[in-house]
C-alpha cells in the first residue's frame, strides 16, 4: 500500500507525462482489445442452442477443410432417415435475401430457409407462439407461414403478443405469422443476422425453382446434428463414413471426384457458428490482425520505456538518496515497478473505452451486402480478461528495463550535485537509443504493410 500510495503521488505531480503514457498505452491496448473481440465473435462466440457441446455439424468434403458446408436438401433427406440410430435429431438451414413487406414498411431482410425440426435440435423455445410442424415442410409451396425474430417483432409489431395471425409479405408472396423467437437464435451463421424463418419447401415461393429440393447437384443447405446420450462424434463418423458410400453407388454424379467417393466429415460445432472451411481463413486472417496490432503495442511499449528513462534520470539523485538509507535494489524495483502497473491499469481502463470505440468503427465500416449483417463485438468475460492479461503483460514489458537500470546508479555520483549527476555514464550507445531504433523499425515495417495492403485494395476495388 505504501508503493502505491507513493506511485499514486508522482503520477499525479507529473500530470503532463501520466497523459501522455496512458494515452499511448491505451491506444496499444485497445487496439488489441478490440481485434481480440472481432476474435471472439468470430471464433468463441455464444450459440443460441441448448448443450451446444451435443451439437455437429455435417461437412461434405475431409477433415482438412477442403469440401464444403453445403449439402443438397435431398441428400439432408437421406441423412435424417439413415442417422436416427446415433443423431437424435437432424436439421438443415441456409439463408437466403428477401424482401420484407410489413404494413407499408419495405426492408431488405435475410429470411432463413429450415427444416421444421431446425428449432427443437437446436433446442430455441419461442417467446411468442410455435415453431414449424412436421406437416408444414413436406408439401412444396403449401404452407406459408413464418417464424420471425425477436427484433423484428419489436420493431414492427411493438413486441405485440398477439402477433400471431399476423400477414407480412416476403418477396410478394404473404405469410402468416406463427411465432417469435429469441434474439440470439436469429444469428444462424456468424455474421448473417436472420429476422424471418420459414419452411424450407417454400424455398419455390421465396426465389428458386420448385424442383430445386430434389436436385442432388444444388448444396445450399447446411446441416446440424445433436449427438443421442452416449453417442460420440467418433461413432457418428463411422455411420455417415457407410452412408456416404451408399449414396456414391445410388448418384455417383453427385458424389464422385474424378472417380473418388467425397467424404462426410462429422465437426463438433462447439460454440461457434462458423462454417468448417472457413475455420482455418479466420484463424489465419485474426492471427495477421492480432500480429499488426502486437507491433503496434511493442512500439508504445518502447515509447513509455524510453519516457521512464527519461524520468530515471532526473530521479537519480532520489534514487542514490535511497539506496543510501539502506534500500535494497528489489525494493527500489518494486516501487518503480508499481508505478509502471498504475500507468498500465490506467492505460488498460482507457483502452476498454478505446475497444469500444473502434467496435463501432467496424460496424461503420461493414460493406453493403444488402441484407443486415451482425458483429457482435460485446466487451464479454474472455475480452475483459484479454484486456487485464495484455494490461499486466504490457506493465512489464515497458516497466522492468528501465526499473532495473535506475535501480543501480553510482550512489557517490548521484549524490552530487551538478549536471554530471544527471548522466547515466557516458555510453555513446545506451538502451534509450536502442529503444528509438527499435521503434522506428517497427514503424516502418507497418507503414510499408499498410501501403501494400492499400494499394491491394485500390486494385481489388478496379477489379
Amino acid at each position: 500500500m505504501s508503493d502505491l500510495k507513493f506511485a499514486f503521488r508522482q503520477l499525479l505531480k507529473n500530470p503532463g507525462f501520466t497523459a501522455v503514457a496512458v494515452l499511448t498505452l491505451a491506444l496499444g491496448i485497445g487496439a488489441n482489445t478490440a481485434i481480440f473481440s472481432l476474435a471472439n465473435f468470430a471464433l468463441f462466440g455464444s450459440s443460441p442452442a441448448e448443450k451446444p457441446h451435443e451439437l455437429v455439424s455435417v461437412f461434405f468434403g475431409d477433415s482438412r477443410g477442403q469440401g464444403t458446408s453445403n449439402h443438397s436438401y435431398a441428400d439432408y433427406m437421406d441423412y435424417r432417415r439413415e442417422t436416427a440410430n446415433v443423431l437424435s435429431g437432424i436439421a438443415a438451414f441456409t439463408p437466403v435475401p428477401a424482401n420484407l413487406l410489413v404494413g407499408q414498411s419495405t426492408e431488405r431482410v435475410s429470411a432463413g430457409l429450415v427444416s421444421d425440426n431446425y428449432f427443437s435440435v437446436l433446442g430455441v423455445r419461442p417467446i411468442v407462439g410455435r415453431t414449424f410442424s412436421p406437416a408444414e415442410n413436406q408439401t412444396p409451396g403449401a404452407h406459408p407461414v413464418a417464424v420471425i425474430s425477436e427484433s423484428l417483432w419489436r420493431r414492427q409489431f411493438a413486441g405485440d403478443r398477439n402477433v400471431t395471425s399476423n400477414a407480412i409479405w416476403l418477396n410478394n408472396a404473404s405469410y402468416t405469422v406463427v411465432g417469435v423467437v429469441p434474439e440470439s437464435a436469429a444469428h444462424m451463421v456468424a455474421v448473417i443476422k436472420v429476422d424471418v424463418f420459414v419452411p424450407a419447401t417454400m424455398q419455390g415461393v421465396v426465389g428458386q425453382g420448385r424442383d430445386y429440393l430434389s436436385e442432388r447437384g444444388n448444396k445450399e443447405f447446411m446441416v446440424v446434428g445433436r449427438l443421442r446420450p452416449g453417442v460420440t462424434p467418433l461413432q457418428a463418423q463411422s455411420r455417415f463414413n457407410v452412408l456416404a458410400s451408399q449414396l456414391a453407388k445410388q448418384y455417383p454424379e453427385a458424389w464422385t471426384d474424378q472417380g473418388r467417393v467425397r467424404p462426410l466429415t462429422v465437426v463438433p460445432r462447439s460454440q461457434t457458428q462458423l462454417p468448417f472451411e472457413l475455420r482455418g481463413y479466420v484463424v489465419g486472417f485474426v492471427a495477421l490482425l492480432l500480429c499488426v496490432v502486437g507491433a503496434v503495442l511493442l512500439i508504445a511499449c518502447a515509447n513509455i520505456a524510453n519516457f521512464l528513462l527519461a524520468r530515471a534520470t532526473a530521479r537519480r539523485r532520489e534514487m542514490a538518496v535511497r539506496l543510501a538509507l539502506g534500500a535494497s535494489r528489489w525494493r527500489v524495483i518494486r516501487q518503480l515497478l508499481t508505478e509502471s502497473l498504475l500507468l498500465s491499469l490506467a492505460g488498460g481502463a482507457v483502452g476498454l473505452l478505446v475497444a469500444i470505440w473502434a467496435a463501432d468503427l467496424f460496424a461503420a465500416f461493414v460493406p453493403s451486402l444488402g441484407v443486415p449483417l451482425a458483429f457482435d463485438l460485446r466487451l464479454d468475460h474472455r475480452v475483459l480478461a484479454f484486456n487485464l492479461a495484455v494490461t499486466l503483460a504490457t506493465a512489464v514489458v515497458f516497466g522492468l528495463a528501465p526499473a532495473l537500470q535506475a535501480s543501480r546508479p553510482d550512489v557517490v555520483q548521484g549524490l552530487r550535485e551538478g549536471e554530471d549527476a544527471l548522466l547515466f555514464g557516458r555510453r555513446r550507445f545506451s538502451l534509450r537509443n536502442v529503444l528509438v531504433v527499435g521503434q522506428v523499425a517497427a514503424s516502418l515495417v507497418l507503414l510499408l504493410c499498410a501501403g501494400m495492403f492499400l494499394r491491394s485494395l485500390g486494385k481489388l476495388h478496379s477489379i
